[in-house]
């Protein structure tokens, strides 16, 4: 009899703390807000296209967080003898990562690069910098004609502020193109690219604020 009411004594305590432990472990997640601290930084979401082809092209943000740089490996295209039409594009699709409670906007923008045309040969440089599904950052479309030799260089400015808390999508869309009849005395050249190596053909200016 004694070892009865023990046992019911065992199960019910035992009883009892299940049922003071099961709601504690299927209750909802009462945590707040993520505080923890977001840093500067870029994701590269997409790169493709002839001119950025095989990762030869990097992005990176700058030690003071001030400049976005793009440096291509390969965007260049060539019109040799017999020939009439070369073209390469990239596209680059980014996230710019900003702290919370702050936005960034575009500042400037340095688009650089080498034109070399002889003979009747055309060239053209498009670009098409925009936010996703929002406001055009940067566009240009720029002819060349020969006979020229030379680096060339636009420069942008426009604040464009992003929206507060949101990390939208920057679209980075150019191409450059050649056209005509090629010569056979020399051959017509057009890059995206510079001859300085501390430099990036392309430098976003970046300008941060706290939220409004």
């Amino acid at each position: 009899m004694q070892l009865a009411t023990r046992a019911a004594a065992v199960c019910a305590a035992t009883a009892a703390v299940v049922a003071v432990a099961a709601p504690a472990a299927a209750g909802p997640d009462r945590r707040g807000p993520d505080r923890t601290p977001r840093p500067y930084g870029i994701e590269v979401l997409d790169l493709r296209g002839s001119g950025c082809a095989d990762d030869t092209a990097t992005v990176s943000l700058s030690n003071d967080n001030l400049a976005l740089t793009v440096v291509y490996g390969d965007y260049s295209v060539e019109l040799a003898a017999g020939q009439r039409r070369a073209r390469k594009d990239c596209h680059i699709s980014l996230r710019v990562r900003s702290p919370r409670g702050t936005q960034y906007a575009i500042s400037s923008v340095d688009q650089r690069g080498f034109a070399d045309l002889a003979g009747p040969v055309r060239g053209r440089f498009t670009a098409d910098y925009h936010y996703a599904r929002g406001r055009t950052v940067y566009r240009t479309a720029r002819n060349f004609a020969p006979p020229v030799t030379d680096i060339w260089q636009d420069t942008a400015s426009d604040l464009r502020y992003s929206r507060c808390g949101e990390d939208r999508p920057l679209h980075l869309d150019s191409s450059i193109e050649l056209w005509g009849r090629g010569s056979d005395a020399a051959t017509s050249f057009l890059a995206i690219d510079t001859t300085d190596a501390d430099a990036a053909a392309t430098t976003f200016g970046l300008r941060w604020r706290h939220c409004r």
